[in-house]
């Protein structure tokens, strides 16, 4: 039997783990291509901050905060 990396390489760009929008470091948080979050409270653990996100598409903006 011949493996394929193919199917690896293909699986790797269905997922990936969240990094820190404001210092870049990683995150514990990992979202698939199917994934979504709409106001995720997502923690740094290096910047020791906690930031509202949305992940759609494993695109990540941040959250829109409505002003109180």
């Amino acid at each position: 039997m011949i493996y394929s990396g193919s199917n690896k390489q293909t699986h790797q760009k269905e997922s990936l783990w969240i990094h820190c929008p404001l210092c870049g470091g990683k995150t514990r948080t990992k979202v698939y291509k199917k994934t979504v979050l709409i106001n995720f409270p997502l923690y740094c653990p290096k910047c020791k901050r906690e930031i509202q996100v949305d992940v759609v598409n494993l695109k990540m903006v941040l959250s829109e905060e409505p002003d109180a």
